[in-house]
């Protein structure tokens, strides 16, 4: 696959296909981005590779026209993460998103315990998706479900 760069938007072919890298802003939803890409360019075709919760930021992969064929090719790429943590309070959304609570810190928390903790999340690994998440179920998003008091 070949990409380009450029500054100059006019120079782009939207309908024959580019690749964006859209660093996603806090509150927008991957559809918002998509959305207000569609308007700007004037494209019909226009996707993206992969949902990022609303209250996520980083990297957004949008397809446009022809590009949009091209969408499996970015699946299993890898992917990094990182984040802040709040020690001492939690959430039902585990995030911001919902009401903090304070919580009591363990008595042996120390830097090698929050290390050692932190390197069990490292590499592959298998979690239960919290219900506050843009994983889907049944063809809705987990965070919907949430939201209205459901939980799968």
């Amino acid at each position: 696959m070949v990409t380009k760069q450029t500054n100059d938007f006019a120079s782009l072919d939207f309908l024959d296909g580019e690749t964006l890298l859209i660093d996603k802003p806090p509150q927008w939803s991957s559809f918002k981005v998509v959305h207000t890409i569609r308007k700007a360019i004037n494209v019909k075709r226009v996707g993206h590779t992969g949902t990022l919760d609303p209250l996520a930021t980083g990297l957004l992969i949008v397809l446009t026209g022809r590009n949009t064929k091209q969408m499996m090719n970015f699946e299993g790429l890898s992917k990094s993460y990182n984040g802040i943590i709040l020690l001492g309070k939690s959430s039902p959304s585990m995030d911001t998103e919902t009401e903090m609570m304070d919580r009591a810190l363990p008595k042996n928390l120390n830097d090698d315990l929050i290390f050692k903790t932190r390197d069990t999340f490292l590499g592959d690994i298998e979690q239960i998706p919290p219900m506050y998440s843009a994983l889907k179920v049944d063809g809705k998003k987990l965070y919907d479900l949430a939201r209205k008091g459901k939980e799968v």
